[in-house]
């Protein structure tokens, strides 16, 4: 099986953070409103390309499945390649994107990267968060184990930045999959192949390798 993670395309969010400067000051409300509209952001033109762009870099793919999280820049990325494959997506609730929680509003301003790291620390680590640390983990596991459970031979999911990574983390420690090539840029493809049982790389695998090599893709945690 040969599972495609897929970042959603560019959206209206990721070039509002991509071309704010993270010394930029702003105030923790325009901040809250800035996290308030993240879910809804839409894709841009660009981002339209890009998802066109992607179908034609996977035509030669047979895809079984395509899975996708609700959030509107994943769905009309997801739906470009539904298009193009005469698929219908499947919406799975737990592909969503990471909530970074409201702070707490406050007189005066700070750094869009404090405010960042104050948002995202609170919801990696505080107990009472929904997308704690522990709990995203755990959620990724249970999606992973969903989209693999029936048979395929290669299965799309078009999902977000940082949730990919966490669907990537899991994988760290499970020797029956093997990340061939990891990209969380915009429309960035991962791709993961299952091993043979015993652990080793079957044809399949090795020949991917040779055309996907491992590389990092962008590192951005901020831009979802």
């Amino acid at each position: 099986m040969q599972v495609y993670l897929i970042r959603h395309a560019q959206c209206e969010l990721n070039v509002l953070l991509d071309d704010m400067p993270l010394s930029t000051r702003m105030s923790t409300t325009a901040f809250n409103t800035l996290l308030r509209g993240g879910g809804a952001s839409q894709l841009t033109s660009e981002g339209v390309a890009q998802a066109q762009r992607l179908t034609e870099q996977l035509a030669e793919v047979r895809f079984d499945r395509i899975y996708t999280s609700p959030l509107p820049r994943a769905l009309a990325t997801a739906a470009a390649l539904g298009k193009a494959t005469s698929l219908t997506p499947q919406v799975i609730e737990e592909l969503r994107e990471l909530s970074a929680p409201l702070l707490r509003e406050r007189v005066g301003e700070l750094a869009v990267q404090q405010l960042l790291w104050h948002s995202y620390i609170r919801m990696l680590l505080s107990p009472a968060s929904s997308d704690a640390f522990g709990r995203t983990y755990r959620r990724a596991r249970a999606v992973w184990n969903q989209i693999t459970r029936e048979p395929a031979e290669a299965v799309a999911v078009v999902s977000h930045g940082m949730f990919l990574r966490f669907l990537l983390l899991c994988l760290w420690t499970d020797r029956r999959w093997r990340v061939v090539s990891r990209d969380l840029a915009n429309c960035g493809v991962s791709l993961v192949v299952r091993r043979n049982q015993d652990g080793k790389r079957s044809k399949v695998e090795t020949a991917i390798s040779n055309v996907f090599p491992l590389q990092k893709g962008h590192t951005d945690v901020f831009a979802q």
